[in-house]
C-alpha cells in the first residue's frame, strides 16, 4: 500500500515538475502602450472636452446655488414678518434640495467620466488584448503579465518583454478611436 502511494506521489510530483518547465512567461508595459500610440490623443482630446462639459454643468448648478444663497442672506437681514419667514424656510428647503442634488450630481459626474474614459479606450484594449494572444500563440508563452510596477519583481530575459512589438503593431495597425459623447449620460440634477 505504501509503495503504491509512494509511487504516485512521485508520478504527481514528476508531471508537475514538468508542467512548470514547459511554461513562458512574457510581460508588457501596458502604460508604455498607451502613452505610445497616437489613439491615445484622440482619447485625450475627447476625453477633456466631455469632462469640460461635465465642469460646465456642475458649475452651473452652483451657480444657482450661490444665487440663492445671496436672496436667502438678504431675507435674514430684513425685518421678521410673517411672509419673509415664510420665504425664508421655502428657501432653507430649497438650498438643502439643491445641495443634496449637486452632491449627487458630482458623484454621477465621476461615474460618467471613468465609464468614459473606458468607453473610449475598450476597442484599443480589445485590439492590444487580441494581439497578444496572437503574439504568445506565435512564441509559445503561457501566460503574459502586465509589468505595472506592482505586478512584476523580475524579468530573467528581456526578450520576454513583449512592449516594443505591441508598440509597433499598435502604431501601424489599431483600430481608429471613435470619439462621441456618451447617448446616455447621468441626469443632472435640476432644483
Amino acid at each position: 500500500m505504501n509503495k503504491i502511494f509512494l509511487a504516485s506521489i512521485l508520478s504527481i510530483s514528476l508531471f508537475v515538475s514538468a508542467q512548470a518547465q514547459t511554461q513562458k512567461i512574457g510581460f508588457v508595459d501596458m502604460n508604455k502602450i498607451l502613452d505610445s500610440i497616437p489613439q491615445m490623443d484622440t482619447v485625450r482630446t475627447s476625453y477633456m472636452e466631455y469632462r469640460e462639459s461635465v465642469q460646465a454643468q456642475l458649475e452651473s448648478n452652483q451657480a444657482d446655488i450661490e444665487k440663492y444663497k445671496a436672496e436667502y442672506q438678504t431675507l435674514q437681514s430684513q425685518t421678521a414678518t410673517p411672509q419673509v419667514q415664510q420665504k425664508i424656510a421655502n428657501l432653507e428647503n430649497m438650498l438643502n434640495s439643491m445641495m443634496q442634488n449637486f452632491q449627487m450630481n458630482q458623484q454621477n459626474a465621476q461615474q460618467d467620466l471613468e465609464y468614459y474614459q473606458l468607453f473610449l479606450l475598450q476597442p484599443i484594449n480589445d485590439y492590444i488584448k487580441t494581439q497578444i494572444a496572437d503574439i504568445s500563440k506565435k512564441k509559445g508563452y503561457s501566460h503574459i503579465i502586465s509589468s505595472d510596477p506592482q505586478s512584476l519583481y523580475y524579468a530573467v530575459n528581456d526578450n520576454d518583454d513583449l512592449t516594443s512589438q505591441l508598440i509597433s503593431i499598435m502604431r501601424k495597425n489599431a483600430p481608429k478611436v471613435v470619439a462621441k459623447k456618451p447617448t446616455t449620460p447621468s441626469p443632472m440634477v435640476k432644483p
